[in-house]
């Protein structure tokens, strides 16, 4: 190879290094921000990002360090089921939002719990979103205010095969509805991709305590 060029292409690819570390930096610092407000615990100061071996986060103050780790849940060699899954719940439930509110003004708060890990096909999102925004339509049409149902109240097949439960919450005649979307089983999901974390955390202690305690 020439050697001008290759002396280039180093220079590219540390320049893409150094643009992609201060992405990740920037990416940890909004983490932790978030974290800071919703942890009263957390030290209010803004922490030092020094490289590694060091934590990704440090409170000099306090000789705290926090490490942030970002997981693909499910991850295998075609991609990861969980976010596609996510993604596939997040559309129908906003396709049921707005086939109601195509109809109907009534401000909502409503959870779609679902029932199992298995994904939708692409055939089975419409009418998944029509009979979510049926069932919402004929809840919401009496005087109650909260009301939950649960999948063996479904009239719809496609409902009782994905769904868990519904709950709807009448906020007012007017305003900004808001419709979620939440996993039955995730809690339990999640306590072992964390612990998965942890483990892989666990060897690199003695290089963070260099630099916090």
């Amino acid at each position: 190879m020439n050697p001008d060029l290759a002396r280039d292409a180093n220079e590219k690819a540390l320049e893409m290094k150094s643009t992609g570390d201060i992405a990740q930096k920037k990416k940890e610092l909004s983490w932790l921000l978030i974290f800071q407000e919703q942890c009263l615990d957390c030290p209010r100061s803004i922490p030092d990002q020094l490289e590694g071996p060091a934590p990704d986060l440090i409170f000099s103050e306090s000789c705290l360090g926090i490490e942030v780790t970002e997981y693909l849940l499910g991850q295998g060699k075609n991609g990861s089921h969980s976010r596609r899954l996510e993604r596939v719940r997040q559309r129908v439930v906003r396709e049921a939002q707005s086939e109601y509110e195509r109809n109907f003004p009534l401000c909502l708060q409503v959870e779609v719990i679902w029932a199992t890990m298995d994904c939708p096909t692409k055939r089975e999102e419409k009418p998944i979103s029509q009979a979510l925004a049926g069932l919402v339509a004929s809840q919401t049409s009496g005087s109650g205010k909260l009301c939950r149902i649960s999948w063996e109240q479904f009239d719809e097949l496609v409902l009782q095969k994905y769904v868990a439960e519904v709950s709807i919450y009448v906020m007012g005649e007017i305003g900004q509805s808001g419709w979620s979307s939440a996993a039955a089983f995730w809690l339990w999901e999640a306590k072992k991709r964390v612990q998965v974390a942890l483990d892989e955390k666990e060897p690199k202690i003695s290089a963070y305590r260099k630099f916090c305690r």
